[in-house]
């Protein structure tokens, strides 16, 4: 390879592994009773990840599809759908200060959807 295609390769590379800036919300419970599912206390939305806290440890999600007002991701039991109203920020597309978050666990017996909203935090 030659010096200036490596240079460029690198520079790339580093552009892929910066983390892109994400917004931190605090979320408010479901908005109905969901025995033994733990409710998201808060969520950090990237351009393609979601962190997700709850009851247990941290969850990390890959976007599984998005556009400037909606991000979804899938997991191994749900499905999140991050909804939000657009405003472009300094470092590109983010949500505004409340965001709605719906999750969906796949149970054949008893799916449920599950709804709340969640405030931006400082």
């Amino acid at each position: 390879m030659r010096p200036h295609r490596a240079a460029l390769t690198a520079i790339a590379l580093t552009a892929v592994a910066t983390a892109a800036p994400a917004q931190s919300y605090r979320c408010a419970p479901w908005d109905s009773a969901a025995p033994g599912i733990a409710g998201i206390a808060a969520i950090k939305v990237g351009t393609s990840l979601a962190t997700v806290r709850g009851g247990g440890p941290a969850t990390t999600v890959r976007m599984a599809h998005g556009s400037l007002t909606r991000r979804a991701s899938l997991d191994d039991t749900s499905a999140l759908a991050i909804y939000g109203d657009f405003l472009r920020g300094a470092d590109g597309p983010e949500f505004g200060p409340e965001t709605s978050v719906q999750r969906l666990y796949d149970d054949p017996d008893r799916p449920t959807l599950l709804k709340t909203t969640c405030e931006a935090t400082p």
